[in-house]
């Protein structure tokens, strides 16, 4: 039986200028599940990733794999939780692609052979092998996800988080992307408004309005019940509107 890997508790966080981003959240999600988080605009989707590793730290409790995200786990939780950010500009920060794969092991103090090691499967994961010397602001943008998400893999995290991981990329990269994520062994959560890729990934949808959970289920079931998606400013993803 799969334990929960993720377990949210009571879950609040009001930002700085007063507004409220999460208003007691409680969720667990499952080793190994593939679960897409949605919702309009402002629904707290971004905010509750960045709890996942203690970027942001609110009112009740979130633990990882039976470790509660706080100042004294913040190592051990980072290195069980990748957080890949929207805009790869805010994770690519070294002179190579090489460099910003191998920071993350560097942080964990391994030893070189094993950061060579981890380097290379990253980027051939991420299919950026032949990359390492490139300058990351030389790749194009869907190559730029793609080392985004190899800096995170390079730490071998138990579960890995993606904001918006489809936006602004053209077709074939969205495809190349959506099938990386797809072949991933962790366990996932895709924050975004991209249905159809939700749709294609997910076993679960979690769906967040206004900082809460208005509905939490089987993806298919979730998606396609037009009603509950257009009342929380979502769409039917294509496909499954061709099924109804």
């Amino acid at each position: 039986m799969l334990k929960p890997i993720i377990q949210i508790s009571s879950l609040s966080f009001t930002y700085p200028d007063g507004t409220m981003a999460l208003d007691g959240i409680s969720l667990d999600i499952l080793e190994d599940q593939c679960v897409g988080l949605v919702g309009p605009n402002g629904a707290g989707k971004t905010t509750l990733l960045l709890h996942l590793n203690g970027i942001l730290s609110g009112k009740g409790t979130v633990k990882i794999d039976g470790l509660e995200v706080c100042d004294k786990n913040l190592r051990e939780i980072r290195q069980k939780v990748g957080i890949v950010f929207q805009d790869p500009e805010d994770q690519l920060f070294s002179p190579t692609v090489f460099d910003d794969v191998a920071f993350g092991p560097l942080t964990m103090r391994l030893e070189q052979k094993e950061v060579l090691s981890r380097v290379s499967w990253a980027l051939n994961e991420a299919g950026l092998a032949g990359l390492e010397k490139k300058a990351p602001h030389h790749l194009s943008f869907g190559q730029k996800k793609k080392a985004s998400l190899a800096s995170i893999l390079s730490m071998r995290p138990r579960i890995i988080a993606l904001d918006e991981p489809t936006s602004n990329m053209d077709p074939r990269s969205r495809r190349r992307f959506l099938q990386l994520i797809k072949a991933l062994k962790a366990t996932k959560i895709l924050s975004t408004h991209d249905m159809e890729s939700v749709s294609e990934l997910c076993s679960r949808v979690v769906v967040l309005d206004s900082g809460r959970v208005v509905a939490d289920g089987e993806a298919q079931s979730v998606l396609s019940n037009r009603e509950l998606m257009e009342s929380h400013g979502l769409e039917v993803p294509l496909g499954l509107k061709r099924s109804q």
